[in-house]
């Protein structure tokens, strides 16, 4: 982001002699405000909700599986499955994205045909 930054303010000025002292400031205000407290991109990521992996796990992490993290009892839908059976699934999970399949098995690559997201696409009252 800094070198993003020194590049628009570059160009903005039409000065590339003053590249290297708008860099190294950019750099001391970007050390400066990463020491006081978090960034303004991770504040914000923060209160909206979304999720996001940290670069660094927890000691207790390391050792998981994914057999431990998985959902045990999958919902899945049919590329036909009708409305009603859609409703009652979004009715009874708390889920909204689901994997869609096909009954044919033979060739693993074309069981799973991709990930809906039906919450958004069904409106019920």
């Amino acid at each position: 982001m800094t070198i993003s930054l020194t590049v628009i303010l570059i160009e903005s000025t039409n000065e590339i002699t003053y590249g290297l002292p708008i860099m190294i400031t950019l750099m001391v205000a970007k050390w400066t405000g990463d020491f006081f407290n978090k960034g303004i991109y991770d504040i914000h990521i923060q209160l909206k909700g979304v999720p996001l992996l940290e670069w660094e796990t927890e000691v207790e992490m390391d050792k998981l599986t994914a057999s431990d993290i998985m959902e045990p009892n999958l919902t899945y839908v049919y590329p036909h499955t009708r409305v009603q059976s859609l409703v009652s699934i979004l009715r009874t999970t708390v889920y909204h994205a689901f994997p869609v399949v096909t009954e044919n098995r033979q060739n693993e690559r074309d069981f799973m045909k991709g990930n809906i997201l039906i919450s958004n696409n069904i409106r019920f009252k």
